[in-house]
């Protein structure tokens, strides 16, 4: 495990095998190589190239986000990549208005979570312009959205850890 390059937070049961997989529980259906939480991430400074944050920033409350992307800054090397996906919120409200290929109830939990256990709970909505504000303050750069089909509802983009002074201008 030592060996791995990448961290895979709120893996949920989403295992890499190339990552260490990072969930705040472990039980029957959850097993991660680390418990931890990424308002704390159990890791030295500087110690992975990427992580990956796919579906996990909508449960934290707003009040943590900064706190959320910081320690994701905080583990990644210099240059180091953050892999980040989350609902478009505003893609899914509007998915949802028009009941989009019949299936309000699909966009529906898309904004709240399917609430299936206790912790899948959306408690905030992120749209492009938050997550890219969010993004530029937490000190990160170059942002490299997809283009993907999974687009047509979730945001996906590739965030650099800026450097000391380093600006973004490419954006």
């Amino acid at each position: 495990m030592k060996s791995r390059e990448f961290l895979n937070i709120g893996c949920g049961n989403v295992k890499i095998v190339s990552a260490i997989n990072m969930d705040m529980v472990e039980n029957d259906i959850v097993k991660p190589d680390v418990v931890g939480n990424v308002l704390d991430i159990p890791f030295d400074d500087e110690r992975f190239k990427g992580v990956i944050f796919s579906h996990v920033l909508e449960h934290l409350d707003k009040n943590n986000h900064v706190k959320a992307l910081s320690e994701i800054r905080r583990v990644l090397k210099p240059n180091g990549k953050a892999y980040i996906e989350v609902p478009d919120f505003l893609q899914f409200m509007k998915n949802y208005m028009e009941n989009y290929l019949g299936r309000k109830d699909y966009w529906y939990n898309g904004i709240y979570g399917r609430v299936l256990y206790e912790s899948d709970r959306h408690l905030s909505g992120i749209d492009e312009t938050y997550l890219t504000d969010l993004l530029f303050n937490c000190s990160f750069t170059k942002l490299e959205w997809a283009n993907s089909p999974r687009r047509v509802a979730s945001l996906i983009v590739m965030a650099t850890k800026a450097e000391v002074g380093e600006k973004d201008d490419t954006n």
